[in-house]
């Protein structure tokens, strides 16, 4: 009966994605996106496909931040919707999944307090999450302390992160202590939940999120090194050691300096190492380029699974990762465009080709 219901959930949440994928920008839209001299022209082209309108806002007034903003909450608003027709192990991955949106508004509520900026500063850049979260976010705004708002959240886990960050945080005055704590947490609790799953359900969380999850880390640990210069200690204390694939034995490894190039030929071998290289935008970062190598991994594996067997967690884990890489790449191509660069030049930090 269990199997039966979980079958008939998915059917359901499968109906859901399909009619989600119609909302999607198509091949012709993103060539006239590409083309639009100005933000302007971007804003107008996206509202007349029903995509980042906000009432009584004409698409000549609206700027490069307002419009990111509204993406960002077109894409929690439909990132959303899937998990809401599960149950059990599914449903909480899912749901802590998106919980990123919240994080996100959470670190940008933390900053605005730590340097002291008002409520209606901060208010028109979070993520619009009415209807899916609880928390106060005008009332976090105006604790007028760090610690303050730590001690206003309500009973969870981020406040449980940032009560333990909290003695560190108020000795160095860093919000990088507790915006770490933030996101060592976030990706523990997903670990759990994708370890939670079993049979395809788990395979095909461990192949979209758990490869995530290891980039993530790998990524981290190499910035927390080459940018940030911490010690070994701290970029272990920093990080994920249990992934599929990045483990300790791995963030050990960097963090006493080994090269990026033998990381991630022994992780994920010559492949991926080949595409990062190969697609490097002109920048010349390779961090950037290895990030945007894994983004473009995942969601080629999302392309594929988009037209399999549609009752299963996997083809709702390739919407959301399909409806990611359309925002990001919607916004790349705004801030190329509000800096004056031609399609060619933004078209190498493109997750997808869109041709």
């Amino acid at each position: 009966m269990t199997a039966l219901l979980d079958t008939a959930r998915y059917a359901a949440a499968n109906a859901q994605v399909h009619a989600l994928y119609t909302r999607m920008i198509d091949p012709f839209l993103w060539r006239r996106l590409l083309d639009a001299p100005d933000v302007p022209t971007l804003a107008a082209l996206l509202q007349q496909a029903g995509i980042g309108h906000d009432d009584g806002v004409r698409g000549e007034d609206v700027d490069a931040a307002s419009l990111e903003r509204r993406l960002w909450t077109r894409l929690a608003t439909l990132a959303w919707k899937p998990a809401r027709l599960l149950n059990g192990n599914a449903r909480d991955l899912l749901q802590w999944y998106w919980r990123r949106f919240e994080l996100d508004n959470l670190k940008t509520i933390l900053r605005a307090v730590h340097y002291g900026k008002a409520w209606s500063t901060v208010a028109p850049i979070l993520i619009d999450l009415a209807g899916h979260s609880a928390l106060p976010w005008h009332t976090l705004a105006e604790a007028g302390s760090v610690s303050a708002l730590i001690d206003r959240l309500p009973d969870g886990s981020y406040a449980r992160a940032l009560d333990h960050a909290r003695e560190r945080y108020q000795r160095e005055q860093s919000l990088f202590v507790l915006e770490a704590a933030l996101d060592l947490m976030y990706s523990r609790r997903l670990q759990k939940l994708i370890e939670a799953l079993h049979g395809r359900d788990r395979r095909e969380a461990d192949a979209y999120l758990g490869f995530q999850l290891d980039a993530q880390t790998l990524l981290w640990a190499y910035r927390f090194r080459d940018y940030a210069h911490l010690s070994p200690e701290e970029i272990l204390n920093y990080t994920l050691h249990q992934g599929l694939r990045v483990d300790a034995e791995v963030v050990r490894a960097i963090a006493l300096g080994a090269p990026l190039a033998a990381t991630v030929h022994t992780v994920w071998g010559d492949r991926l190492l080949d595409a990062a290289v190969a697609e490097a935008p002109e920048s010349g970062d390779p961090l950037a380029a290895l990030e945007l190598a894994c983004m473009r991994h995942v969601v080629g594996q999302a392309t594929h699974a988009r037209g399999g067997y549609p009752l299963h967690l996997g083809t709702l884990l390739a919407f959301l990762v399909l409806l990611q890489a359309e925002t990001q790449d919607l916004i790349a191509i705004i801030e190329g465009c509000a800096v004056g660069w031609p399609p060619a030049r933004i078209r190498p930090y493109l997750v997808e080709a869109w041709e």
